[in-house]
């Protein structure tokens, strides 16, 4: 503290002084004519101040003044200073990164500096001292290992670099990104694609530090880093017109990494080219003989560089729709022939232009300003429709889509826009609308002709019928035109005609040739016909009752429209038909569409909606004859799981399945309907004594859980049902359901694969729930919260591996209460951050004072709550917790379930690997090979998988279980990556699971989770040598 105190004055003022160095960098910072400071750092440092009671006392000078100034500790702060390891050994920083940056070099318009290598024999003007030109991977290292020899010209400030490639005293410049972008412009240069030594920029400090400044400093950087609306964000967006906090969109990422690839390449082939051509040159003179060898490698090398030029251009080009590249500013750096073809420009017309050309006005310009500026928000964006100019002066409908090119450090450098012209989309949906409108108030037989005139005007045909099947066999034409004309009375045989197609396969489509499939078709022979299209009419059960169709003696194009407005006419004559065939349908339009709504697609049974109905008609019913009914409400146990392991093709026939088992266990007058999802509704109307319910319930059970057989796939169920019955006191329809559903839950509870009849006690358990809430959001101030360490165990040798952090609370008046009963509480009302970074802080302090102890260090898992991983700021508070109790983030493991991390993959890909970079060892918890998994699952960077304990439990019983395991344990094999199976409590379990090749158990088999001080005993006695090495 000695040290420190001469060079911050502080003693004797009202307010502390801190002198602060400034120098001319804007937008970082400047000097204004007013003598007062401006830019990011100054406007963050003044908010600091302000807070903190701080005056603040700027102290002019150039960069190496003020670097000076720094190591005399003549002043207390220097912002916008480049952390680089060879400057923390002189100065301290702050820990807290303010913007990231990276050198990059401007040439005059029209140069021909493209790449490191075109620097060889030329002049660069640079910056003194400059982190960008003589620290550590700056441009000054990379030219002396490349072997490149420049001719660097040194100049005192930024201002002076920029002024020298102007005035010709230097062929190029090289500055920060930040000071280019917003100064070249006025010397009238252009940035280069040469990029130098991405940093970070940061306040510092004089060696060893001011931590009373410097704690301040990163306290309020932290705090307004995760508020959008804070200080350190309004700044960014002031000076440099973002957010520094940016992620990639989602929409183009697979577009971005394709190019990147490709640029990539053609850059690396571009130096390996021109490399080995200058290395070829310089041998010539003292090895001739080389010569031919040299120029037959340069030849090569040259062609392959036509070919990945040609490549990636043919890929950007590739893209039908209009693409351009900006910088920040948005202006255009690149764009390819969709933009021909979208806005009419030829490249040289909008290259070097802002995109305000492609705009209707400038207030539209601005208004999508902060659409732009979602994605330096981090946030993705969905496709949105922007009015846009045509070089004709046209104004169109573009829906556009656009993310963010950003370098290693996660700043911007630009953006990429795609941009597809839409008008005839709308034109043709507004033309849809047109044509539904224009048989609105049709019946009959002027539907019909409608009908029938509409599909040769739309579809360009010489022919249309509108025909209905009669007798099965034979299709009368309700309306038909022909060149013109309207044909009455005709009919003719289905067989063998494209007819019988297209009730055979709903819609058929031929656009040349129908004459030649069909040579006995009367009508297509006379017509020389050469295209034909149908689509089949359906009633309400899906019952084919007709078709429409045209003949044309042309091709016929157009395909998707062919379709839809087929399909648009169809619906439109199917509801006319039934509505003629059927009295009770005179409200055909409404009810053809409630059908839809009240029976489930799937099953076929009804849905909630007509449920409900009949439940009310069912209680009436049994009120005024006095009698008793019921209400079932039966859920699937663990269907998800077959779902997500063997496909939803699967699970829907495994529904459909067992809804017709479940119509064949009712009576006639009884109800059965799908609720949703893999729930069940039933009505047992006059149902007499209770245990009627019972029997009923008990014989769903044994039907539903005998095995079923979908797509050669053996599968077996069991279901929770919850029952309550009527007449009850005080309880309607929605009461009986509430009342249903509250025993379902106590089935579930008990295991599932039972019956629960409700009873009002039943209501006591969701009042304890209640009261559980209001105590858990004291249980972490008041030191009730635990944690037990089960062990893990390597089933190969036996040896301890890691110990699993888990949670337990020690209520003072309910005892140990359940974690299944608590956890889902805290997830719901958020307390699970702040207990989850306890229980993080918690296990890391005890696995350090393990090893503190004279213990080996072994892996310490701990699991990751969904809310806590997507919070923000998680990253910083692991750091935080590493940093607080010194604990080696190698030996931490963080287990996040395989739901979270599939929410949001690529966003959720970008936080895994900031923690894998770290050193910190991530699985995926409740790993189940669903389909959706398996396509990400060799982009996340994790190395455990775990298998979930439902698996295990069952897994000597369950071929289901036994094979998901098996898949689960064969897929982290063929990845390299290790896995873990929990809840082993029998020694066949282990067996079985090291007979698979599961190298990793944790369980009761081989240890209870217990209290640190008692889980400590497993570091000495290794359960046994964990269960003689899993019997083996």
């Amino acid at each position: 503290m000695l040290l420190i105190l001469p060079a911050f004055s502080v003693s004797a003022q009202a307010e502390r002084t801190v002198r602060v160095g400034v120098y001319q960098y804007l937008p970082m910072l400047a000097l204004g004519a007013d003598g007062q400071a401006q830019g990011v750092f100054p406007d963050l440092l003044g908010q600091i101040a302000r807070q903190e009671g701080w005056q603040l006392e700027y102290v002019p000078g150039t960069w190496n003044e003020l670097l000076q100034r720094l190591r005399k500790r003549q002043i207390d702060i220097l912002p916008c200073v480049a952390f680089t390891p060879q400057r923390e050994k002189e100065f301290a920083f702050s820990r807290q990164i303010v913007l990231s940056n990276w050198g990059q070099v401007y040439t005059r318009p029209g140069s021909d500096i493209e790449s490191l290598l075109d620097l060889e024999a030329r002049t660069v003007a640079v910056l003194k001292n400059d982190v960008f030109f003589s620290e550590a991977n700056g441009l000054e290292q990379v030219a002396n290992k490349l072997g490149i020899e420049v001719d660097f010209l040194e100049r005192k400030d930024l201002s002076s670099v920029l002024q020298a490639v102007q005035d010709g005293a230097a062929e190029a410049g090289l500055v920060s990104r930040l000071y280019g972008a917003r100064q070249a412009e006025s010397f009238q240069l252009v940035p280069s694609p040469i990029l130098i030594n991405p940093i970070e920029l940061r306040f510092a400090f004089p060696a060893p530090g001011i931590p009373l400044l410097s704690e301040a400093i990163d306290r309020h950087l932290r705090e307004w880093k995760a508020d959008p609306a804070s200080p350190y964000h309004r700044s960014l967006n002031r000076w440099l017109g973002h957010s520094a906090d940016v992620r990639h969109s989602p929409w183009l990422t697979n577009t971005l990494k394709i190019l990147g690839v490709l640029t990539i390449l053609f850059s690396a082939t571009t130096l390996l080219a021109r490399h080995k051509t200058r290395k070829g040159l310089r041998e010539i003179a003292a090895q001739n003989r080389q010569l031919e060898e040299q120029i037959a490698e340069r030849s090569r090398a040259e062609a392959e560089l036509r070919r990945q030029k040609t490549l990636f251009e043919a890929a950007f080009n590739s893209v039908p729709d209009g693409m351009v590249l900006c910088d920040p500013a948005r202006q255009i750096l690149k764009c390819n022939a969709g933009m021909k073809r979208t806005f009419g420009y030829d490249p040289e017309e909008i290259l070097g232009r802002n995109t305000l050309l492609l705009y209707p006005s400038e207030d539209e310009f601005e208004r999508q300003r902060e659409r732009w500026s979602h994605w330096k928000d981090g946030g993705g964006l969905k496709p949105w429709v922007v009015p846009y100019r045509h070089k004709t002066g046209r104004i169109f409908s573009g829906e556009t889509i656009g993310t963010p090119i950003r370098d290693t450090a996660g700043s911007t450098l630009g953006h990429l826009v795609a941009i597809r012209d839409i008008s005839e989309r709308q034109q043709a949906e507004k033309a849809f609308q047109a044509l539904v409108q224009s048989l609105v108030g049709l019946t009959g037989q002027e539907c019909f002709d409608k009908v029938a005139e509409e599909l040769c005007r739309w579809l360009d045909a010489e022919c249309a019928i509108v025909g209905q099947v009669v007798g099965g066999q034979f299709i009368k034409a309700l309306a038909m035109r022909r060149d013109g004309r309207k044909i009455d009375d005709f009919t003719f045989t289905l067989k063998g005609t494209p007819c019988e197609k297209v009730m055979e396969e709903g819609f058929v489509y031929y656009p040349r040739g129908v004459g030649e499939l069909f040579p006995g078709h009367p009508n297509l022979q006379k017509m020389a016909a050469l295209g034909y299209a149908g689509t089949a009419l359906r009633n309400q059960k899906g019952e084919g009752i007709g078709v429409i169709s045209i003949i044309s003696r042309r091709e016929i194009s157009l395909p998707e429209m062919t379709e839809e407005v087929m399909a648009i006419l169809a619906a439109r004559v199917a509801s006319e038909i039934e509505r003629l065939d059927t009295e009770t349908m005179l409200r055909i339009n409404e009810d053809h569409l409630d059908y839809f709504t009240r029976y489930d697609s799937l099953t076929g049974l009804p849905n909630r909606l007509s449920f409900q109905n009949s439940l009310e008609e069912a209680m009436g019913r049994a009120q005024n004859l006095g009698q008793k009914m019921a209400l079932m409400i039966l859920d699937l146990d663990r269907f998800r799981k077959i779902n997500d392991s063997l496909g939803y093709e699967i699970g829907d026939g495994l529904l459909k399945e067992l809804a017709s088992r479940l119509k064949g266990c009712i009576r006639g007058g009884d109800t059965v309907a799908r609720l949703g999802g893999d729930e069940f509704l039933i009505i047992l109307e006059d149902i007499g004594e209770i245990e009627t319910i019972r029997e009923v319930a008990g014989k769903i059970l044994e039907t539903l859980k005998q095995e079923t057989t979908v797509a050669g796939q053996r599968l077996f169920v069991t279901t929770s049902i919850g029952v309550s019955h009527f007449p009850s006191k005080g309880v309607d329809a929605e009461g009986l359901m509430k009342c249903a559903d509250v025993a379902l839950y106590r089935a579930k509870g008990r295991g599932g694969d039972t019956v629960q009849v409700y009873n009002p006690k039943m209501n006591a358990r969701a009042h304890e729930m209640l009261l559980l809430e209001r105590d858990l959001h004291h249980a972490l101030a008041q030191d009730q919260l635990v944690l037990h360490y089960q062990p893990q165990f390597d089933l190969n040798t036996g040896r301890l591996i890691g110990m699993e952090a888990l949670l337990r609370w020690e209520h003072p008046e309910r005892g140990l209460v359940s974690p299944a009963d608590f956890i889902p509480l805290a997830e719901e009302t958020g307390l699970i951050v702040p207990i989850g970074k306890w229980v993080l802080q918690t296990a890391c302090r005890q696995a350090r004072a393990w090893q503190e102890s004279g213990r080996p260090p072994i892996r310490m898992a701990v699991n990751i709550s969904a809310r806590q991983f997507k919070s923000s700021g998680f990253i910083d508070t692991v750091e935080q917790i590493l940093a607080e109790t010194a604990f080696d983030p190698r030996w931490l493991e963080l287990e996040i379930t395989e739901s979270v991390v599939m929410e949001d993959v690529e966003r959720n890909i970008m936080t895994l690997t900031d923690l894998k970079v770290r050193g910190i060892h991530l699985a995926i918890d409740d790993f189940e090979t669903g389909y959706s998994s398996l396509s990400y699952l060799k982009k996340f960077p994790i190395s455990h998988l775990k298998i979930d304990r439902s698996f295990v439990r069952d897994i000597t019983t369950d071929e289901n279980d036994a094979a998901i395991a098996a898949s689960v344990i064969a897929l982290a094999q063929s990845m390299n990556l290790e896995v873990i199976a929990e809840g082993v409590e029998t020694e066949d379990q282990a067996r079985y699971l090291r007979e698979k090749g599961c190298g990793q158990v944790q369980g009761f088999l081989f240890g209870r989770p217990l209290p640190a001080g008692e889980a400590a005993r497993f570091f000495a006695e290794p359960a046994e040598t964990a269960r003689g090495a899993a019997m083996g």
